[in-house]
């Protein structure tokens, strides 16, 4: 019964956001974002569905897509208000998506597309959504409240890897096979794994949902 817990509590989620069905109509945010970033960069995400994927030339990229009803004048309107801002202090630079109420997904379906340069480490925060990473970095930690994450990062510079999903699925995956997990609770899993041979750790913490790291 316990094991229901993380499949009930997805379900509260996905009811709580308006049916995908009406929102066929496309309208891509102007706010987007073109620019270099400094070593250390930390992404403030807004719930939605993220692509996060290495740039070509050294450069970081965003863009958000909303997927409105076509009846819905809030929806176009908080398209067009929305902003990503980049903010630098000293060798960390910030990535963050404003005004909050922007991105209701009451009104939106949100689709946010980031291609990211070689960076020393990669910070991400997401309250909920559908989450998916090729970083060019194992330097890498990301916290998340609920949603489906899959990340793929290189096993060359992962030294150690933490996982913990609260309620729900935990999985790394190796070129050797598949990481051994431990239950909490019968709800959740954690996977702890430290025979890297690079010299970064990876860890992601989620709430709710599924969480697969992939080493290659």
């Amino acid at each position: 019964m316990l094991r229901t817990l993380p499949i009930v509590f997805l379900a509260l989620l996905a009811s709580a956001c308006a049916s995908t069905t009406a929102r066929t109509l496309e309208v891509v945010s102007p706010g987007s974002f073109h620019g270099e970033v400094a070593g250390r960069l930390s992404l403030e995400l807004p719930s939605g569905d993220v692509d996060i994927r290495p740039s070509n030339d050294g450069q970081l990229h965003a863009t958000v897509r909303f997927f409105c009803d076509p009846a819905s004048a809030r929806c176009e309107s908080n398209a067009s208000e929305a902003r990503v801002v980049h903010v630098q202090d000293g060798a960390r630079s910030t990535l963050r998506f404003e005004p909050e109420s922007a991105y209701a997904t009451r009104y939106a379906n949100i689709v946010i597309d980031i291609q990211i340069p070689r960076v020393e480490r990669l910070d991400v925060d997401i309250p909920a959504g559908d989450l998916d990473i090729a970083s060019p970095t194992g330097c890498l930690s990301l916290v998340a409240a609920a949603g489906d994450v899959s990340i793929t990062a290189p096993l060359a510079d992962t030294g150690s890897v933490e996982l913990d999903a609260d309620l729900g699925e935990a999985d790394l995956r190796t070129p050797d096979g598949r990481a051994r997990d431990e239950r909490k609770l019968l709800v959740g899993s954690e996977v702890r794994w430290f025979d890297g041979p690079g010299d970064c750790k990876l860890t992601a913490r989620l709430r709710a949902g599924s969480l697969q790291v992939v080493l290659e």
